[in-house]
């Protein structure tokens, strides 16, 4: 299919059609890849983050009790080691809290295998925390101190490395999530940039085909082309029609064919008016010769007839 052979409606409606048509694909890819941009850094920042806040908190609260536990071996004072085991027990019900939201958006294999080392080995270090302060508050401080750096350090090993574990594993997805999140915004700029040059390469090669088309049907600029015609519509046959080498098909070119064609036209009739009115002053002559011949002829009929009388 020439696409010069188009009507201008139609060509201006590809032209413009395949440009749109470039730019909504242009629009729903970059609207598809900001949604997956935008739910990777919500992930991030709604899932992994929280989960990592959680078990940090698990740690702290650990450590917390820890430390508690080591002053109850450390105070005789009652109050203060009421305050300590009560603290004991608060960040005992704070962990237990923190591990059943955990419970409930784990969903790696790996995580979910961490939490359970978790949630087995916690009631047995709990106890063996209450049972050295119990020790302590008998006065067994040696004892207490020898099942404190015993098994219970054993048990609070084994829940620290698992809380350190699950830290590092939501670190490393959270990490792989930024990763993919600037991939996916590296390889959208990448994609649109590529997009909105092909759609102005695309707008760029259909103008030009427009106009070059359009230039060639009209041989001319549209003022060139509308002053040419209004002086053959105004009669002026003088100043002839500029056409471009080569140029026989255009608009303008037509007008030039007109404008000549006219012009002989008008130097035929010119001509066949002078010839009518050649032979009509040769006619006029000779009437006027046979009038005066006529003339003649009565005179001489009358002197005949003058004759005749006499």
């Amino acid at each position: 299919m020439n696409f010069s052979s188009l009507k201008v409606s139609t060509r201006l409606a590809l032209g413009f059609g395949a440009s749109v048509l470039l730019g909504v694909a242009i629009a729903i890819t970059g609207t598809v890849q900001m949604r997956s941009l935008a739910a990777k850094v919500d992930e991030l920042a709604n899932d992994r983050m929280p989960k990592m806040d959680k078990l940090g908190d698990i740690k702290d609260n650990l450590n917390t009790s820890a430390r508690s536990v080591r002053n109850a071996l450390l105070l005789a004072e009652p109050a203060a080691l009421a305050a300590e085991v009560k603290r004991i027990g608060e960040m005992r019900e704070a962990n237990d809290q923190l591990i059943a939201g955990l419970d409930k958006v784990l969903v790696l294999p790996e995580s979910r295998a961490l939490l359970k080392v978790i949630t087995d080995t916690s009631p047995a270090y709990q106890k063996g925390l209450t049972q050295a302060i119990a020790l302590a508050d008998e006065g067994k401080t040696a004892e207490a101190a020898a099942l404190l750096t015993g098994e219970v350090r054993k048990l609070k090993n084994v829940i620290f490395k698992a809380v350190d574990d699950s830290i590092a594993l939501q670190g490393k997805v959270a990490n792989q999530l930024a990763h993919d999140a600037g991939g996916v915004a590296a390889a959208s700029s990448t994609l649109l940039l590529a997009a909105a040059a092909a759609m102005a390469l695309l707008g760029g090669v259909v103008g030009w085909a427009l106009s070059s088309s359009l230039s060639r049907a009209l041989g001319a600029e549209p003022g060139e082309l509308s002053a040419a015609v209004q002086r053959v519509a105004d009669g002026d046959l003088a100043q002839p029609v500029v056409v471009r080498a080569g140029d026989t098909t255009s608009t303008l070119a037509a007008v030039g064919r007109m404008q000549q064609a006219l012009a002989g036209i008008v130097s035929a009739v010119r001509g066949n008016s002078d010839s009518v009115a050649t032979a009509s002053a040769q006619i006029a002559q000779g009437n006027q010769d046979l009038s005066s011949r006529t003339e003649e002829q009565a005179s001489a009929l009358q002197q005949t007839a003058a004759s005749m009388e006499q």
